[in-house]
């Protein structure tokens, strides 16, 4: 649930637009708002809260946070509306992800159930990811695209019943208790800046005060953020994070990969709906289908088998020589099936995951 929230938007967007009256560099924002505050620092934040406080409690404020705001957007009646119920979206999400994972030591003490444990987190992960714009594809054709927020609910009310009865409560020993929210929010503050600034080059020059003062604006949170994070007693990420060659590089790939490919599935939604008027339920077949969720699937249990660094270079190979064949056919661009490309990135995707 918590990743499918990402990618259970796309196919859903030219309706979203549509009905809400979203200008185009806003539209982004339905995406970029989960994403900003689920993946940003606070993210990290969630993690040293639930270590301090309790997984299971934070678990469970982030999943009624994450219910309550699903809610919320699937009600919506103004773009500003949908906007801010996904940040607050992405706000749950990390509160709860850090916590779920941190419940899986917890269950599997074993040192090799746990990591079979881990291997199915992944996978499952990669999975709702996939399968994300499946739904969101059958439920905005079919019925409306406010159904994609309210599958969230039913699953929020099983967490919080289930979840109590069969997990105690666990939380880190730490002799401080410090919590790092200066560094949190400069860097995530940073981040939402420099999106922003981005987003007004579509509509503004790139030397004009609107796309100019956002830059600058994030790039200075983003210094302020390093030196936080220097002098902090317990910063949330050490400075000595970026020592390790091996971690930087694989983040770093795996940072340019998701920006490509969630780039590559909101231009090409609004390509086909909008331009070669198919249907959201069509569109989505095209583009994603049983490839991409079979990879995902199998991806994390090949790579306890023949090595993650063996995974993520085949899965490089594959993406490139699928994009060249596909570059080279003379068949309309409408015609052709890129579900391989989407089951190459995430065989990728598995290997520099594992890597972390």
């Amino acid at each position: 649930m918590l990743v499918l929230d990402i990618t259970v938007v796309t196919v859903a967007l030219p309706r979203i637009q549509h009905d809400l009256s979203f200008s185009r560099p806003g539209l982004a924002w339905v995406v970029n708002g989960y994403v900003l505050m689920a993946g940003g620092l606070l993210l990290l934040l969630g993690g040293r809260l639930a270590d301090l406080f309790g997984r299971r409690r934070l678990f469970g404020i982030g999943v009624l946070v994450l219910g309550l705001a699903s809610a919320a957007s699937g009600a919506a009646v103004s773009s500003s509306m949908l906007v801010t119920s996904r940040f607050v979206q992405g706000t749950g999400e990390a509160l709860a992800g850090p916590a779920a994972l941190g419940m899986i030591p917890v269950l599997f003490p074993d040192s090799r159930e746990r990591m079979k444990a881990l291997g199915v987190w992944g996978g499952l992960a990669g999975l709702g990811g996939t399968l994300g714009s499946v739904i969101s594809g059958a439920l905005t054709g079919l019925a409306s695209w406010r159904w994609i927020f309210c599958l969230n609910i039913p699953v929020v009310l099983f967490a919080l019943l289930m979840v109590p009865r069969v997990l105690s409560e666990s939380r880190m020993v730490r002799a401080g208790h410090r919590i790092d929210v200066p560094g949190a929010l400069t860097a995530t503050g940073g981040l939402v800046a420099i999106v922003y600034g981005l987003l007004q080059a579509a509509s503004h020059p790139w030397d004009s005060w609107p796309v100019l003062l956002p830059l600058l604006g994030g790039v200075g949170l983003l210094l302020i953020a390093v030196v936080v994070e220097a002098r902090a007693p317990e910063p949330l990420i050490p400075l000595r994070f970026f020592t390790n060659r091996t971690r930087v590089t694989s983040n770093v790939l795996s940072l340019a990969l998701l920006a490509a490919f969630i780039g590559y599935v909101f231009l090409l939604t609004l390509y086909q709906q909008q331009v070669l008027g198919y249907s959201p339920y069509a569109g989505d077949q095209i583009r994603h289908g049983v490839p991409p969720a079979v990879a995902q699937t199998h991806g994390y249990a090949l790579s306890f088998r023949i090595g993650a660094a063996v995974l993520a270079v085949a899965g490089v190979l594959a993406l490139v020589l699928l994009e060249h064949v596909t570059a080279t056919l003379r068949t309309p661009v409408a015609e052709v099936p890129s579900g391989p490309q989407p089951a190459a990135l995430s065989v990728m995707n598995s290997g520099l995951t594992d890597r972390n």
